[in-house]
C-alpha cells in the first residue's frame, strides 16, 4: 500500500485512535504502513488509577453533553455542553509499529479515529487525510452524539457502518460513505474439524433487558416453540475461540439483532462455514439469503426454517460453504482497509488477494 507516485510499499503513516475493542485495526493496518496508535480503555494506558480515570471519562463524561441534548432535543445544547466537557485532545501514541519511534502529527499521513466520542485537536495532522469511521450508526442517538459532540465536521471523510448512519449524516450535511463491518479474526473465526454437530441451534450474544429487549423477546419466542418440538437449543455468552467452536458445533446458527443492523457476529459465523439463519434487515445489503445465509422475518418463520434445514444437510452445506466464500472474498477486515485507503486517495497493496485464496484453498481444519 502506497500513496500514488510512490514505490516504497511501508512509507506511509498511519495514525490510528481507536477503543480497544477495535484494537485489531492495529494489525490489519501494519500490512499497509507504520501504524502509530493511541487506545481508550483501561489496564492499557498506563497506570491503572490513570487509565481508570480515562476511561471513565471517555466513556461516560463525554457522552453526557449528548445525552442531555438528546433528552431536550437540542444539538445546540449538546455542541455548548461539549466545550467544557470534551475539550480537544492531543494525539499521544502508545503502542508503535516497526519500532519507529513516536511521530510528529505533520508526519502522518492518514489519521483514522473508529467510534470514539472524543474531540481531537486535527489542526496538527496537517497533511494528513483525516478520518472519522462511525461503527454504532444504527443507533440514532449514538448517530445525534456523532454529529453533536464529535467535531466531525472537521475530518476530510466519514464512514458509518450502518446504512441509516449514511442516510443521517448526509441529510446533516455530511457526505458520508458506507463502510460496514467485516470478518476480523480470521485465524480464530475459520471452520474447525468437529467429530460431531452437538447442538441443532445455537446462538451466541449478549442478552440484557435495558440494550436487548428486542432480541431476549425474539429468542424467548423461537426457543420455547423449538423446544416443543424437542429440537436441541443452546445460547450462551462466548468469546472467540469458544465462539467459534460453538459455531462450528451447531447445524444451524442463529443471529438476532438488536435493530436488523449488520453486526460482528454475522461475520463471525460465516469465517467458520457455519449455517446461518440471520433477522431480516440490512444484512441484504451485503449477502443473497437463500444461497449464502437465510433470514427471518419473525419468530414464526425462523422456527419453520430451523426445521426445514435440519432435514436437509445436503442444503445446509451447500449455503454454508456459499456464505463461507463470499465473506472471505469480499467482506474481511484487509477489504475494509483498502476501501479506507482507496478513497483517502493511496494506491492500494492488496493483502486480501494474498490471504483469501490460502484460505479457501485449504482444507483450513482442525480437530
Amino acid at each position: 500500500m502506497t500513496p500514488e507516485g510512490s514505490d516504497e510499499r511501508s512509507s506511509l503513516n498511519i495514525a490510528l485512535i481507536v477503543p480497544y475493542s477495535y484494537i485489531e485495526l492495529y494489525y490489519y493496518l501494519s500490512f499497509y504502513g507504520n501504524v502509530f496508535i493511541q487506545t481508550y480503555e483501561p489496564y492499557y494506558n498506563g497506570p491503572y488509577l490513570g487509565s481508570r480515570l480515562r476511561f471513565l471519562s471517555h466513556n461516560y463524561l463525554h457522552g453526557i453533553a449528548g445525552y442531555v441534548g438528546w433528552k431536550l432535543r437540542s444539538g445546540k445544547i449538546a455542541r455548548a455542553l461539549s466545550k467544557p466537557l470534551n475539550p480537544p485532545h492531543r494525539f499521544q501514541p502508545l503502542h508503535i509499529a516497526h519500532d519507529l519511534g513516536l511521530a510528529r502529527p505533520e508526519q502522518i499521513d492518514i489519521l483514522i479515529v473508529v467510534e470514539l466520542l472524543c474531540r481531537f485537536n486535527l489542526r496538527p495532522f496537517r497533511n494528513a487525510v483525516k478520518i472519522f469511521w462511525a461503527i454504532d450508526s444504527f443507533n440514532e442517538r449514538r448517530l445525534f452524539m456523532y454529529r453533536n459532540v464529535v467535531n466531525i465536521e472537521d475530518y476530510d471523510i466519514v464512514f458509518a457502518a450502518h446504512d441509516n448512519g449514511v442516510k443521517y449524516f448526509r441529510d446533516s450535511g455530511i457526505d458520508a460513505r458506507f463502510l460496514p463491518l467485516a470478518l476480523r479474526y480470521e485465524w480464530i473465526y475459520r471452520p474447525l474439524k468437529m467429530r460431531e454437530k452437538s447442538y441443532d441451534v445455537v446462538f451466541v450474544g449478549r442478552l440484557s433487558s435495558s440494550t436487548h429487549s428486542r432480541r431476549m423477546k425474539i429468542l424467548r419466542e423461537i426457543v420455547d416453540r423449538l423446544r416443543r418440538k424437542n429440537v436441541n437449543v443452546f445460547y450462551t455468552v462466548a468469546w472467540h475461540h469458544d465462539a467459534a467452536r460453538l459455531y462450528n458445533s451447531s447445524k444451524i446458527v442463529l443471529n438476532v439483532t438488536r435493530a436488523g443492523e449488520i453486526n460482528l457476529r454475522l461475520f463471525e459465523v460465516l469465517g467458520t462455514r457455519s449455517f446461518l439463519l440471520n433477522d431480516d434487515g440490512e444484512v441484504r445489503l451485503l449477502f443473497e439469503p437463500g444461497r449464502e445465509l437465510e433470514v427471518f422475518a419473525d419468530p414464526d418463520e425462523a422456527v419453520v426454517k430451523i426445521l426445514e434445514y435440519l432435514a436437509d444437510s445436503e442444503a445446509r452445506e451447500r449455503v454454508a460453504a456459499a456464505g463461507h466464500r463470499a465473506v472471505l472474498e469480499g467482506h474481511t477486515m484487509y477489504h475494509r482497509i483498502e476501501e479506507i485507503l482507496k478513497v483517502a486517495g493511496f494506491k492500494v497493496y492488496q493483502r486480501w488477494s494474498q490471504v483469501v485464496p490460502k484460505l479457501l484453498q485449504s482444507d483450513n481444519r482442525i480437530n
